[in-house]
């Protein structure tokens, strides 16, 4: 059908790892100080829930693996996959 030239990104700017850690820190800096323990533990359970899940998703769809782990080029010579 197509073929898509794509370039994989740096590992700090892939969309499994940017956008928790930036959710990890505003847990550790609004969540903590203003709940209890237990509470704070309930979030970040669901927070670690929803990183596992955005995991699991680039295992399970080819689309979505390419979208969070590689961007498009236009030329075939920025490509590497």
């Amino acid at each position: 059908d197509r073929v898509d030239l794509l370039r994989k990104k740096h590992w700090p700017w892939r969309l499994d790892i940017w956008p928790f850690a930036i959710l990890y820190g505003a847990w550790a800096s609004t969540i903590v100080p203003s709940l209890d323990f237990v509470d704070a533990c309930i979030v970040l359970g669901a927070l670690a829930s929803f990183h596992i899940l955005v995991c699991l998703f680039t295992a399970w769809s080819v689309d979505f693996k390419c979208f969070a782990y590689y961007s498009k080029v236009k030329n075939i010579d920025q490509a590497d996959s």
